[in-house]
């Protein structure tokens, strides 16, 4: 794990140099009018990833996690979320970091939730994100704004379909990026497995 880490860190270092001196050439990410940095990485969520990576190898070097660890992995999880807002690195890393710090200091408080009011907690919890699931349904905006939490997949998912249809045995499928500085990165992507799996595979 030594290595991976050290790998990570000096690849990452290597990478961010190269960007300040303008070795690479810079494109413009944005999501909701906000600037997503990539500091030379392919993609902003490529950075965020790495550095969710390096967050996640972190913790199984350390055998007892200190306050000053938990600092370290806090201030990953920001420079995730303020600089590259990459969702899919940013709430993994946050999720392990508040459950790893809950077992590390909670753990007498934990065992004490663990009874029949943690039951009835977490059934009625289940039957109300059912219901709201359903009342989204039901108003007929449940699936635009699912779509919209998701950035579009489910919209994107139905376009592949309706262009290439299923496959039992797979098809080769050309996926094209067009990259404009100004505007950010314009592409149509399946970034879903439900739809990838049936489509592609």
């Amino acid at each position: 794990y030594s290595v991976i880490i050290w790998t990570l860190i000096i690849g990452t270092v290597f990478i961010i140099t190269l960007d300040y001196f303008d070795i690479f050439q810079r494109y413009e990410f944005t999501r909701n009018g906000t600037i997503r940095q990539s500091f030379g990485f392919y993609h902003p969520n490529s950075f965020g990833l790495t550095l969710m990576l390096i967050g996640m190898v972190f913790t199984l070097i350390k055998d007892n996690l200190k306050i000053h660890h938990f600092a370290f992995l806090i201030m990953l999880c920001f420079t995730i979320k303020y600089f590259t807002d990459s969702r899919s690195a940013f709430y993994p890393l946050s999720i392990l970091t508040i459950s790893l710090f809950i077992s590390t200091y909670c753990k007498k408080f934990i065992s004490s939730l663990f009874d029949i009011r943690l039951t009835i907690f977490s059934i009625i919890l289940i039957l109300s994100v059912i219901l709201i699931m359903f009342y989204l349904i039901i108003t007929g905006n449940g699936m635009d704004y699912v779509d919209t939490l998701i950035n579009g997949r489910l919209k994107f998912g139905k376009q592949a379909l309706e262009e290439y249809g299923l496959s039992l045995l797979g098809q080769k499928i050309t996926i094209s990026i067009e990259w404009e500085a100004a505007k950010g990165a314009k592409y149509f992507v399946i970034d879903s497995l439900y739809y990838y799996f049936p489509i592609i595979v």
